[in-house]
């Protein structure tokens, strides 16, 4: 695969920054070595605490590429919204800076993006809790239009905006919202509402960290609620589709479960109402049992669900606290 000599268009790449010093180096050397040169990179050091400002400074000095912006502490979306606000590229794309890229990705996104004449490129990626490099199978390639675009969204269960290329005009004026966790939920959504068409690739080139000392994988928090505002904008964002909308629904069902799991399965921080809380959840669940069993939803997945819909979430807890010793 390869581009045309004359295709030089401006990639923008907006790593949102936040205490990662650790990380940092690793994810801005893999945009440094990437095979598609004329990149921007801009990283947004959101406040932090630790050296990952100083290591931004370091690495814009160095390249010329490389744009740094300094801003109090305001949350991944506001990262990632100063990032678009101060973007030149005619494409736009995200990465966490606790994750890594293959050196060819954008490359591959952007050569598929103009050879099937789309407005959003995707690859596929891998969860990982170690740097390595994964050895692809030959590329399979999907292109999806319009309804079948929005479809597959839900049903293929994949919300992140990171791995994907953007054309710009479809970022347009759609940005993540402040203050809010599961921000990629809905705000995808958004941008793929203002697109025509999708292509995706089967090559695995973006590499989810899975850092065991991340306190979003351990903590069930009175902020994952958010699920559910996102879950309801999408039925909101919907509405002018029955079919969509019946799969919004879904999503909103499965989050009741989501959230019970996190609850089940990790200690909790500061709760106000937490007993009412998953009372709640459990009886949202209990309602919205049938809906999720007739559902797209996955066997393994709706087994699950029945185990937790039938059983009082303390019990539950308390039998995965005892499994944990």
């Amino acid at each position: 695969m390869g581009l045309n000599n004359n295709c030089n268009s401006l990639i923008s790449v907006i790593v949102p920054v936040y205490n990662v010093e650790k990380y940092l180096e690793r994810c801005i050397d893999s945009l440094l070595s990437q095979t598609y040169k004329n990149l921007e990179i801009i990283l947004v050091d959101d406040g932090s605490t630790d050296n990952s400002g100083q290591i931004c400074d370091k690495y814009g000095e160095c390249d010329k590429r490389i744009v740094v912006i300094h801003k109090e502490n305001g949350g991944l979306s506001s990262a990632r919204n100063e990032g678009i606000n101060c973007s030149n590229g005619e494409y736009i794309g995200f990465i966490d800076s606790d994750d890594w890229v293959d050196e060819r990705m954008y490359e591959v996104l952007l050569c598929n993006l103009i050879k099937y004449d789309a407005d959003i490129s995707d690859i596929d990626s891998i969860t990982i809790d170690h740097y390595e490099t994964i050895v692809n199978k030959p590329e399979k390639i999907a292109v999806k239009d319009g309804q079948d675009m929005l479809r597959d969204y839900f049903i293929l269960d994949k919300y992140s905006v990171c791995r994907k290329l953007y054309k710009r005009e479809v970022i347009g004026n759609v940005r993540f919202p402040v203050g809010k966790i599961n921000e990629d939920i809905c705000t995808n959504f958004r941008f793929l509402k203002n697109a025509k068409r999708l292509v995706k690739s089967s090559l695995i080139m973006y590499y989810y960290f899975s850092n065991p000392n991340s306190i979003t994988g351990t903590v069930f928090k009175e902020k994952d609620f958010d699920l559910l505002d996102a879950c309801s904008e999408l039925i909101e964002e919907t509405k002018s589709s029955l079919e969509l909308q019946k799969l919004a629904e879904i999503k909103l069902a499965i989050s009741y479960y989501s959230l019970l799991g996190r609850y089940i399965m990790y200690p909790h921080s500061s709760f106000r109402n937490l007993d009412d809380k998953v009372h709640f959840l459990h009886e949202k669940l209990r309602s919205n049992y049938l809906k999720i069993m007739k559902s797209h939803t996955k066997l393994k997945k709706k087994c699950m669900v029945s185990i937790v819909a039938l059983i009082k979430p303390k019990k539950l807890k308390q039998i995965a606290n005892l499994l944990k010793r």
